[in-house]
């Protein structure tokens, strides 16, 4: 996921888990901050509702960590790549294409420990279903990030609810889409704290 942003009072340090590890850089005993490679997987179909209900059944989200946050800084990164695949609308084939990759992201911290905000900046994505060509982009999409510590499964997840804007020359797609998907990461041991 992409991080890209100010320093916050509120900062904190994304971490992993590391067994034997003293701890540093904010994190608790056996955790060591992440700095790194990031792969996400969907979980369910990844789905864009405007003019009807786009489903893409595989969704992959690669990119890096370059900044594990601290006390001032939160962490930060980038979004190389987002692809989907076996797509379909209303039963007949349709496509899904992110644009203007790479994206910048920062992960904000919540009340909950392990868990936070990830504010993706310009994610941009072109959707071709039910005979319409439509691009939608949003300035900041904001996704819920849930540690590996506070989720059932105990894998790192990101769960997107973004509402998208048409870009203006689309002029046949609503004025406004809703993407929702639910990710689980690589390395799936991630806590902020």
């Amino acid at each position: 996921m992409a991080f890209i942003g100010t320093g916050s009072a509120g900062a904190k340090t994304l971490c992993h888990l590391e067994p034997g590890a003293p701890g540093s850089g904010g994190c608790p005993a056996g955790e060591l901050p992440y700095t790194g490679s990031l792969v996400a997987h969907n979980v369910g179909d990844v789905t864009l509702l405007a003019f009807a209900t786009v489903e893409c059944a595989v969704s992959l989200l690669e990119g890096k960590i370059t900044n594990a946050g601290s006390a001032t800084t939160n962490p930060k990164g980038v979004i190389e790549k987002m692809t989907f695949s076996s797509c379909s609308c209303g039963g007949n084939a349709a496509t899904a294409e992110s644009l203007n990759l790479s994206w910048n992201a920062e992960l904000l911290a919540s009340a909950t420990l392990g868990n936070g905000l990830l504010d993706v900046t310009n994610p941009r994505g072109l959707f071709v279903a039910c005979f319409n060509h439509c691009i939608y982009t949003a300035g900041t999409a904001t996704a819920t990030f849930l540690g590996h510590s506070t989720t059932a499964s105990g894998l790192t997840t990101v769960d997107a609810l973004i509402t998208l804007s048409r870009v203006a020359l689309d002029f046949f797609c609503p004025a406004t889409a809703v993407w929702h998907g639910v990710y689980t990461t690589l390395p799936n041991d991630l806590d902020l704290h």
